[in-house]
């Protein structure tokens, strides 16, 4: 959970399968969105995975901003360091950092006798939005653009999948509750 307890991110094996959910304020906005990592020659890693024991520590990050509002930055978070192993006896630590306001995860590709080098070719995370939500996205006609598009404001259903969106992409819930 966040700090002050209001984000939960739960992290759990389906089938074999890494996956996490995300809920705030007690309303759910992903469930069930899988994680997983490709690499060269369609070698996955995210099938028939196991996980070890979680770590989970605080920490605070405080730093100074060379523009805005505010100069110092002091933002408390938990941490949640999970490592996981595949069927090829592969192992990566999952991290996930949750502050008050949002979360982020990263990969740990620890040295390793059985696996000393790769070729990563793809990140598999999907991000199982529930309830629809409003999303507020600039869409790209190709990755040659200038970034400088109107937004459009849409039901999430009504984007077809594997459509170019830039970033940032707005999402708003039932209830007020808006997620980037």
């Amino acid at each position: 959970t966040s700090p002050n307890g209001q984000i939960f991110f739960s992290f759990d094996i389906n089938g074999g399968h890494p996956e996490y959910a995300v809920q705030y304020k007690n309303q759910t906005l992903i469930e069930h969105s899988s994680i997983g990592l490709s690499f060269i020659n369609n070698d996955l890693f995210g099938n028939d995975i196991t996980i070890g024991k979680a770590v989970v520590s605080d920490g605070v990050e405080d730093y100074t901003l060379p523009e805005g509002k505010t100069s110092k930055v002091h933002d408390a978070y938990k941490e949640a360091s999970i490592p996981m192993q595949d069927n090829k006896k592969r192992l990566i630590v999952f991290h996930v950092r949750i502050f008050n306001d949002g979360i982020g995860f990263r990969y740990e590709f620890p040295l390793q006798q059985n696996w000393n080098s790769y070729t990563l070719t793809d990140e598999n995370t999907t991000f199982n939005l529930i309830n629809n939500p409003t999303a507020t996205v600039g869409f790209l006609e190709n990755f040659l653009t200038s970034h400088e598009h109107r937004y459009d404001k849409m039901p999430l259903k009504d984007i077809k999948n594997d459509t170019l969106m830039d970033m940032p992409a707005l999402f708003e819930f039932p209830g007020k509750t808006y997620m980037a």
